[in-house]
């Protein structure tokens, strides 16, 4: 596999752009001898704080300064027991607001079993919108006119709107269908889970992009959910297609916005400041493995090379600190995250 390098300029250039690679060894998979150059290898150590500035202290520091205070933030596919909740938690925690989005039934109340007295712990800071991401929709647009969009594309124009401006967007929707067999792989199905982990969440991500860079002043945060199976992981072939589509849509976004910043600069113009990044995180004890048998999760953790299943509350600060001041800077990302003691458990939100 080849591990090109790509270095943003200016303002950007606090760390390079990377493959996904096994974190922490800097040695390509597969057991290949090859040593990838130092700054892959330095941003593949994604807790170090040189590299990220992620760690405890920074938290703490969040939370008590509210460095948050007064942003807007959508999080897309949020269930109270997920990555994408405990962003939320965190947030608020920081001072945010945050607009917690989950499928809804016919009569426009949360799927989510337990989502009500979420919101209730979240506090007056916290509202609960419905939306499926995934979802082809027709809207009527301000001029009257009958548009086709993806339902989490009219949550995001929603929220900007309602709100005054959107400074952050998460989009934490996805599904982890599986057929465990190559033999078993079906067009329908892997249509079906693209649909769900790439297409959806990437438009709703775009449209975010949009909307921060006309907005005044220019600028926001968006993070995705990957997945460390995004680099392909045997038995989950669609999975790892979809997984592995999005993380290539965030990094071309941000490619794309970096050089639009650019020209901005160059030309005088002031920068949209807009930073795009992913998690890839492996396992997590989230409910959509809590189907998977006891045995079927050490494997994954084992062929992984970690430690232990990851705590939601742990990639869920990570999503909120790329949504913070702290994370200034880090864009183009796909950062790896394992059970490996990456944040105290008193910290998982």
């Amino acid at each position: 596999m080849a591990a090109g390098i790509e270095t943003f300029a200016g303002p950007l250039a606090r760390i390079g752009r990377t493959e996904l690679l096994y974190p922490d060894t800097g040695v390509l998979p597969g057991g290949a001898e090859q040593q990838v150059a130092k700054p892959l290898e330095l941003s593949l150590q994604v807790f170090n704080p040189d590299i990220t500035g992620f760690n405890a202290q920074t938290i703490r520091e969040a939370r008590e300064n509210q460095v948050m205070q007064g942003k807007v933030i959508l999080a897309l596919g949020a269930g109270p027991k997920g990555m994408a909740g405990a962003a939320a938690r965190e947030l608020i925690l920081q001072g945010a607001f945050v607009v917690v989005s989950s499928r809804m039934t016919d009569s426009g109340e949360p799927k989510s079993s337990g989502m009500r007295e979420f919101l209730e712990k979240l506090g007056p800071n916290a509202q609960w919108m419905g939306s499926d991401v995934a979802a082809w929709i027709s809207v009527t647009n301000d001029r009257g006119k009958k548009v086709e969009m993806y339902d989490g594309q009219r949550l995001v124009r929603q929220v900007a709107k309602e709100r005054g401006r959107l400074d952050g967007l998460i989009v934490g929707s996805g599904d982890m269908q599986n057929t465990w067999s190559y033999k078993k792989v079906e067009p329908e199905k892997v249509r079906e889970i693209l649909l769900k982990d790439a297409e959806g969440p990437m438009f709703a991500a775009i449209t975010a992009a949009e909307i921060m860079q006309s907005q005044n002043p220019a600028g926001g945060k968006i993070a995705g959910i990957g997945s460390a199976s995004g680099i392909g992981n045997a038995f989950q072939i669609e999975y790892s297609m979809a997984k592995g589509a999005f993380h290539a849509g965030i990094r071309a976004l941000a490619d794309e916005l970096n050089i639009l910043n650019q020209r901005a600069l160059e030309k005088g113009r002031p920068p949209h400041n807009i930073e795009v990044n992913a998690i890839a995180p492996g396992l997590v004890d989230t409910p959509l493995v809590a189907g998977l048998s006891p045995e079927v999760r050490a494997g994954i953790v084992t062929k992984m090379g970690a430690d232990r299943e990851l705590d939601a509350g742990e990639p869920g600060a990570m999503l909120a600190y790329l949504m913070g001041p702290y994370s200034d800077g880090i864009t183009g990302q796909v950062i790896p995250m394992f059970g490996r003691g990456e944040i105290p458990t008193w910290l998982a939100a």
